[in-house]
């Protein structure tokens, strides 16, 4: 830049020097290009990172939902097997006479349930994960419902001697 100014004579107003003051600002002008490309840049970058997360967050929620969908299908498959075991072994346990093969017709009993209750719990879980999933809160009575529980589970168990 350069500023040009003269000084006056205060008598005759009539100027007695003229002066320049000037400074090189080549330096400064090519810095700011340099901080202007390099802020270009920058912005390009960020601009490809984003489109990049984008991208991957995409193929995770492709990969949460091929998980889930798998989920819940193994839960299916392993549940249908299940269902013939539960009928016929309190069928078998009724009929049979030896004491012995009672115990472990009541064990495989027991053992089936646990694993009815496991699949039904990686189902509902598969069901949680979904984004489709809404929730109904509702207020109701803790003690009513825990006291029905237990009754309804308790006959159910006395009744094929699983305790």
């Amino acid at each position: 830049y350069a500023y040009t100014f003269y000084i006056e004579d205060p008598d005759t107003n009539k100027p007695l020097f003229l002066a320049n003051v000037s400074r090189d600002i080549t330096e400064q002008k090519r810095d700011e290009i340099k901080l202007e490309n390099a802020h270009r840049e920058l912005k390009e970058l960020n601009e490809k990172l984003e489109d990049k997360v984008k991208d991957r967050t995409k193929q995770i929620q492709n990969l949460l939902h091929q998980k889930d969908e798998f989920i819940n299908q193994l839960g299916h498959d392993l549940k249908n097997p299940l269902n013939p075991l539960l009928n016929l072994l309190p069928i078998l346990y009724e009929n049979e006479n030896d004491n012995e093969k009672k115990d472990i017709i009541s064990v495989l009993n027991r053992n089936v349930l646990y694993m009815r209750e496991l699949v039904s719990k990686m189902i509902k879980l598969a069901k949680l994960n979904s984004p489709n999933t809404k929730f109904n809160f509702e207020i109701f009575n803790f003690y009513d419902f825990i006291f029905s529980s237990y009754n309804r589970f308790y006959i159910y168990y006395f009744k094929f001697f699983i305790i």
